[in-house]
């Protein structure tokens, strides 16, 4: 939050481009990061020289299987996107050791009263907040944006 509020940065994501493609595409917009949720290699992204996200479906792991996905990448990427979060209360332990080892981005779809919780629980490295749909084409309602974002400033 406080680098978009200091400077955007632009994160491209892709899905089951090649890592020549991903290259190709992430010079020409000249983006900052890229974020990749398909099966390249943690060698393979290396080559991009770029901030990398990889995007993890926490759904198709085990708690054993997303461990080793995550050491498998620690050492190319800068911080783990996880999407289809298990619940947070599910397994606690594991989510706080997630978050303290690794930076985790962590999706979330909650109310202003959950949020709070969540940031001061497992104080992941970031959170990524979904607006809600478009009221028409174009336009959306930031109301319940809004509403998450004054119960995080209000908590510190």
């Amino acid at each position: 939050m406080i680098d978009w509020l200091s400077g955007s940065n632009i994160v491209a994501e892709f899905g089951n481009q090649s890592i020549d493609e991903i290259k190709d595409i992430s010079e020409l917009l000249q983006v900052n990061a890229i974020e990749v949720e398909n099966r390249i290699l943690p060698d393979e992204l290396k080559q991009l020289s770029k901030a990398a996200i990889k995007k993890i479906d926490v759904c198709s792991f085990s708690d054993e299987e997303l461990l080793k996905e995550l050491e498998a990448y620690q050492s190319v990427c800068d911080a783990f996107h996880l999407y289809n979060s298990k619940s947070y209360n599910e397994n606690e332990n594991f989510l706080k050791e997630l978050c303290i080892k690794n930076n985790i981005i962590w999706n979330i779809n909650c109310s202003p009263d959950t949020i709070k919780i969540i940031i001061e629980k497992y104080n992941p490295f970031a959170v990524n907040i979904v607006g809600e749909d478009e009221e028409e084409v174009g336009l959306k309602d930031f109301e319940v944006l809004n509403n998450l974002l004054e119960e995080i400033t209000n908590s510190n």
